[in-house]
Formats: structure tokens, C-alpha cells, sequence
């Protein structure tokens, strides 16, 4: 099963066998029998309820509602409409069997559990007729989106606490809202389901169904924080049951449906009300704070402890609003992003190029992109051959390169490479520079501005937009670093001459030689904080009284008074540099630990390597280890037989057969 939010795609080509199963009964295109086609324009998706009455009707915005209005427009979906049950959501009445669980009621055997396969209009109104006297039961989805641009439903399963049921959406797709909707929409009855993020947007799209009172237990395991989150570890955890991970890309278009699709379908249900006994009695024993993030946005009816938490979470997500994916003229770099690759821009230009054709038909045919052109293709198709990478175009090499990579999966690019070829041709025209170093166009002109206005703090980049992979990458401006107890500050905007901007480094720094002779503190004055500042300031800008004589006397006349210090045995730390700077800057009486131009202390010449007597010291430590070696070995054998343990003989290697590491 799928995380959450993640939208399933089936991976097989259209028509071909289940893995396990070999049914030819597969249904290629289902969407070309509907009377009302899906809608693949780049108009917004239109929402419209089913089956909600008067009372679930979308009325005017209360007041309740101004506030989820204002934090999804702070989330950046202020554009969808609201939920037609945001009201009635937020405004839920638990009732204490929502909140605590004494004691889990067991599942049932699969022989044991009566099962109904509903594809025609009464045995749907039976259904409905059953759910509205259940307080509790449990839905999942089986959704197809390879051969279908948004995708469709193609099952619902739901289970009781003492039946199962699989309701073909394919052939009941206009008539499960109206017999359905009022049941999903009614507070008094919890939908438990499973990473319900795809599900609810799901049921929107298709069936025209909105969901209130959800417990999702992928929500509940994370509130648990459970090893994982998914419906398999939650199957095997708390009903030792492993699903056959084999079907879960499995096409479910098929009709009939087979009978192993069928048990995996079951299962999916048939252990979730169970398992939601048992989550909420591990939420109710565990006592874990809420975050504040949580608490400050919760509703008061809804419990201040884990359930409560998990109920709100649940909550939001079944008030999420199905859109369909808008497509831009930056759509392409999201996506190229994701790919790891790094394209020149006549290979950017050629992936936008093919990027935004194979959407346009993707839309047109009603397919997912991937079926008109996959993702390893569109790469690959990007880069170009490897001579020329597009950076000079020959049309015959161009078409040998699309031949080839087309003719490596049977989808719609295979058949149709000379539109391929076209828009390669057209796209090598253009020139596309994200994020490198060749800019033209606006993108240079942002990259200009960037670099004349002040750089942002993290309290003005929130307010400025978005940072990321979609905003303009200008160059980055360099900021004055803070201030520091040795260095001080370095400032960096200014600007100095070629041949001055040294000592204007060296002016901000605090070293002892660089004090200037007539400052306040050598004379003995003191000056206001304001004359100080004035001072500092006018100092810097003059730049620092000192030549390189004056530094080399001051580093000789230092490791002078080293080694007199060291010779009396005494110390003196007046004028010694900074602690931290002490190890980098020490001059010692070693020739070869100081610099050669501050040397003038010594002119004898260091003595040659003695290279024999390193062989000898060499050997003395190999005899010495030796000898500690033998003396173990001596006080091992002196312990008596009868307290000795001696190792086991080790088997010899046979010189046919097994050679293995086991002989060894």
C-alpha cells in the first residue's frame, strides 16, 4: 500500500496479464464507454455534491468558517472553494464509543464473514440500507491511473463488524453518489480508513462524495509512532495476517475480478475495524502531550488528548478539496528537479519542449504522461546524443537518437517519433539558462536587481515569497559578517584599492602591533563612547601607521625575549597574542618550525638524517614485540594440564569439493 498522498500508477502496458493471474478480460479504456467524459482542460475542477440534503447542503460562509478560510489561504489554497461540510466537521459531537475502547471487538475468519460483490442498482441500495444501521464501518479505494490522465475509481470496499462488500465503481460510477453520499456525510457514523489523503480527493473527483467523521489509522500510527505507518506492518502487527505485496500495482480494471485481486481487496477492510479498536485503546493509555501547533488550531469539542489529536488530524484531511494539476510555463523545473540531472541550456530547452508536449497529450488522449512518454525516455530524449548533446543539431543524428530511445517501451512516443523529432527541432532553437551562468532575458535583468538591492534576513525572506527551486536564482549579495571577540568586524562593503586592500584588512583587525602609538589609551586620556567610535572609525579609514620592518623587528624582538625567558625560567605575558591565535602564530627556537624570513637567530645548518640509526631503532621495537609476544606465549603453557583448555584442531581444507570459508 502506498504512504500517504502518494497516487498509485500502475506499471503494466495496456491489456497485459495481472503477474500471478492470466485473465484476458481486461478492460483496455473504460472512460471511452461513460455518457459524460472527464474534463482534461485547464479549467479548475467543478465541484458537485451528491446525495447531501438541506441539512449537508453548501450554504453561505459562517463565521465558524472565516477561520479555516484564512489558514488555508495562509497554506496557499486560499483558491479552492470551501467544503461543503467544513461546518458540520468542525462542529462534530463525540459520543464516548468514539473517544474509548475497553475492549476490541475480534474480526472474523474470511469463511466466516459473508461477502457481497454489488454491481447493479438494487444490490447498491441494499448496501446503503445496511450502512444506515451501522454506526461504524470501513472503506478502501482502488484507484487506475496509468491509461488516464486524472485517473478513476475502479473499487470501494467497506466492511462491518459482520460483512464485507466490493462495489464496482466502474459500473455503478453514476449512481454510488446519490445511494452513498448522505451516509459518508453523516457526523454520526465514523469512516475509518486507511492513509484516507488520496481516498478523499478520490471519492470528490469521481463519485461526488464528501467525507466527515474520518479516523484515519495511518494518523493514529503516527501519533503511536510505531515503528510503520503502513497497512501492512498494522496487519501483521496486530492480526498476524501478511498481504501478498504482489497485487498491489495490480490492474484493477479487470472484470471479472479475480479471485486472489478479490481477497486482497477484502483484506484491505475486512481487519481495519480491529485494528481501529486497538489504536484507540493504545491513544487512550498513552499519555503523550499534544504539540501546541495542534492545540492552538483544534476546535474545543474536539478532546485535548491523542484521540482528539488524531480525530483533528483526521479532520483536516477530509477537508482537503480535489483539484485538478495546473499546468504553467514553470511547470517543467519542478520536475526537472527531481530528476538529479544537470542539462546545459540547449538540453533544458529541448526537456521543457518535451515536457509541455507530451502533457498537451497526455490531456488529449485522456492518458497519464507517463503512457505517452516515460520518465527515463524524457531524460534521456533531454541529453541528446553523446557527440553533440544538442549543441549542434543534425537532423539525421537527431532522429537516430529518438529511434532508438523511443523503440525502449511500447507507449504512444514509440509510434509517433516524427512529433518527437519536431519539437526537438524546435526546442534546440531556444535557450534556456536556469540557475547557470549564461542569463539572458528577464532572468538576467532579476539576476541584475538581486545584485543591487540588500540581501534579506529570515524575517524578510518569509515576507518577500517563496524560496525554492521556482523562485529566480540571482547572484548572491555578500553580507558583513558580526562582530567578533578576536577579529573584530571585517567590513566587507566596502570597497578598497588594489593595492590597499590589505591594509584594510589588517586595519579592522585587533593584533597588538597594530595599535596606533598616539591613541588615548597610550596617552592616558579617556574619551566619550561618541569620540572613541569617531576615532576608531577615522583610524580605520587612514589605515594602519606600520611598515613590514616594523612587524619583523616586533616578531624578532618576540622570539628574542623567548628564549631569554626561557633560559631565567621566568614568563612574561605583556604583549602576547590572543590565546586562540597563540598556536597558529608561535615562533619557537626551531629552524624549521619558523618562518625563514623572521630567522636571524641561528645560521648553523640542521644535522643530516642518521639513517642507520633509524634501522636500528626500527628493529629494536620488532625484536621488543617479539619478546612481549613469547612471554605471553610462556605463561600460557605454564599453567597446569588439568586447568588448560587447549583450542580445538582446525580441519584441513579438502583439495576437491567444498573450498568454502567453513574449512577455514
Amino acid at each position: 500500500r502506498l504512504g500517504a498522498g502518494q497516487m498509485p500508477r500502475t506499471k503494466r502496458r495496456q491489456g497485459t496479464p495481472l503477474g500471478p493471474h492470466s485473465s484476458p478480460a481486461v478492460v483496455s479504456r473504460p472512460q471511452d464507454a461513460w455518457d459524460v467524459k472527464p474534463d482534461n482542460s485547464y479549467a479548475p475542477f467543478v465541484h458537485s455534491p451528491r446525495g447531501l440534503g438541506p441539512e449537508g447542503a453548501a450554504g453561505p460562509s459562517p463565521a465558524s468558517d472565516d477561520g479555516l478560510l484564512a489558514r488555508a489561504q495562509r497554506l496557499g489554497y486560499g483558491s479552492a472553494p470551501l467544503h461543503p461540510l467544513s461546518r458540520a466537521v468542525r462542529d462534530l459531537e463525540f459520543e464516548d464509543w468514539m473517544l474509548r475502547c475497553d475492549q476490541a471487538q475480534a474480526f472474523r475468519s474470511f469463511k466466516g464473514t459473508p461477502f457481497t460483490y454489488v454491481d447493479t442498482g438494487p444490490g447498491l441500495r441494499a448496501l446503503a440500507a445496511k450502512l444506515k444501521r451501522e454506526r461504524i464501518f470501513a472503506v478502501d479505494l482502488e484507484n487506475h491511473s496509468l491509461h488516464s490522465y486524472q485517473g478513476f475509481l475502479c473499487l470501494m470496499q467497506i466492511s462491518t463488524r459482520t460483512e464485507d462488500f466490493i462495489v464496482d465503481c466502474l459500473a455503478l460510477r453514476r449512481e454510488i453518489g446519490p445511494a452513498l453520499g448522505g451516509i459518508f456525510a453523516d457526523g454520526t457514523k465514523v469512516k475509518v480508513i486507511h492513509g484516507a489523503n488520496s481516498d478523499v480527493l478520490w471519492l470528490q473527483r469521481d463519485l461526488g462524495i464528501y467525507v466527515a467523521n474520518l479516523f484515519d489509522t495511518g494518523q493514529a500510527a503516527r501519533a503511536l509512532n510505531l515503528p510503520k505507518f503502513g497497512l501492512a506492518f498494522l496487519l501483521q502487527h496486530y492480526c498476524n495476517y501478511n498481504t501478498d505485496k504482489r497485487h498491489q500495482m495490480a490492474d484493477w480494471r479487470v472484470r471479472p475480478l479475480p479471485g486472489p485481486l478479490s481477497l486482497y481487496a477484502r483484506a484491505d477492510t475486512h481487519f481495519l475495524l480491529y485494528i481501529y479498536d486497538r489504536l484507540k485503546m493504545e491513544l487512550s493509555a498513552r499519555r503523550s502531550e499534544v504539540l501546541d501547533s495542534v492545540l492552538e488550531d483544534m476546535p474545543p469539542n474536539y478532546p485535548k488528548d491523542l484521540v482528539g489529536a488524531v480525530l483533528w488530524q483526521s479532520a483536516v484531511i477530509s477537508l482537503q478539496m480535489y483539484e485538478k494539476s495546473a499546468f504553467t510555463e514553470t511547470s517543467y523545473l519542478d520536475y526537472y528537479y527531481k530528476q538529479r540531472v544537470t542539462f546545459d541550456p540547449k538540453q533544458l530547452a529541448v526537456f521543457a519542449g518535451l515536457f509541455a508536449w507530451r502533457d498537451a497529450k497526455a490531456r488529449d488522449l485522456d492518458e497519464s504522461p507517463e503512457a505517452v512518454l516515460a520518465r527515463t525516455q524524457l531524460v534521456d530524449l533531454s541529453r541528446g546524443p553523446k557527440k553533440t548533446n544538442w549543441n549542434g543539431h543534425d537532423a539525421k543524428a537527431a532522429a537516430l537518437h529518438v529511434a532508438k530511445v523511443c523503440a525502449r517501451k511500447d507507449n504512444f512516443s514509440a509510434s509517433h517519433q516524427e512529433e518527437v523529432c519536431e519539437v526537438i527541432a524546435s526546442s534546440v532553437k531556444q535557450d534556456i539558462s536556469h540557475g547557470s551562468k549564461r542569463v539572458s532575458g528577464p532572468s538576467a535583468e532579476r539576476g541584475r536587481r538581486a545584485a543591487t538591492e540588500p540581501s534579506l534576513t529570515g524575517e524578510d525572506k518569509c515576507e518577500a515569497g517563496p524560496v525554492g527551486p521556482s523562485a529566480p536564482q540571482g547572484p548572491v549579495v555578500a553580507r558583513a559578517r558580526q562582530v567578533s571577540e578576536m577579529w573584530g568586524t571585517l567590513d566587507q562593503t566596502r570597497t578598497y584599492r588594489g593595492d590597499a586592500r590589505v591594509d584594510g584588512v589588517l586595519a579592522s583587525l585587533k593584533l597588538p602591533f597594530l595599535q596606533r602609538g598616539d591613541s588615548a589609551a597610550a596617552v592616558g586620556e579617556k574619551k566619550s563612547p561618541q569620540e572613541d567610535a569617531d576615532s576608531k572609525l577615522s583610524a580605520r579609514e587612514e589605515g594602519p601607521k606600520v611598515s613590514e620592518g616594523d612587524i619583523r623587528a616586533w616578531a624578532d624582538a618576540k622570539a628574542a625575549s623567548g628564549e631569554n625567558e626561557s633560559s631565567s625560567g621566568k614568563s612574561s605575558k605583556s604583549g602576547a597574542l590572543p590565546q586562540s591565535l597563540s598556536k597558529r602564530y608561535q615562533i619557537s627556537k626551531s629552524r624549521n618550525q619558523r618562518p625563514a624570513k623572521l630567522d636571524g637567530l641561528g645560521t648553523s645548518k640542521p644535522a643530516s638524517f642518521d639513517y642507520s640509526a633509524a634501522r636500528e631503532q626500527l628493529k629494536s621495537r620488532k625484536h621488543g614485540k617479539k619478546r612481549q609476544q613469547n612471554a605471553v606465549a610462556q605463561s600460557f603453557y605454564a599453567i597446569p594440564d588439568e586447568n588448560l583448555v587447549k583450542p580445538a584442531k582446525r580441519r584441513k581444507q579438502p583439495t576437491t569439493g567444498n573450498r568454502s570459508m567453513t574449512y577455514k
